[in-house]
């Protein structure tokens, strides 16, 4: 099953940075850091909502030590990093 799970994330990965890019150039946005936040927002409600619907019962019984913290601190500033650089080109 992780192999179906890389294949979704990445179709849902290729699919948010054409479509996303496309409606954020339609959006009057000032700057590139302006075009990564309103990308990472709508990222951050479409996955939460998604992982709301499939799996609550994982999401109650998440333990959170200070190393799946850090984990999910560094996976963010990673996504943050890409996105900008992705606006950049």
């Amino acid at each position: 099953t992780g192999y179906i799970w890389v294949a979704v994330w990445y179709a849902i990965f290729c699919f948010d940075q054409l479509y996303i890019k496309y409606a954020v150039d339609a959006t009057v946005v000032d700057s590139n850091w302006g075009r990564v936040f309103y990308t990472n927002l709508w990222s951050c409600f479409i996955a939460g909502v998604i992982t709301i619907a499939t799996e609550p019962k994982v999401l109650m019984t998440i333990h959170w030590s200070l190393a799946s913290c850090a984990a999910l601190i560094v996976s963010c500033a990673l996504g943050v990093a890409m996105s900008y650089f992705a606006f950049l080109c």
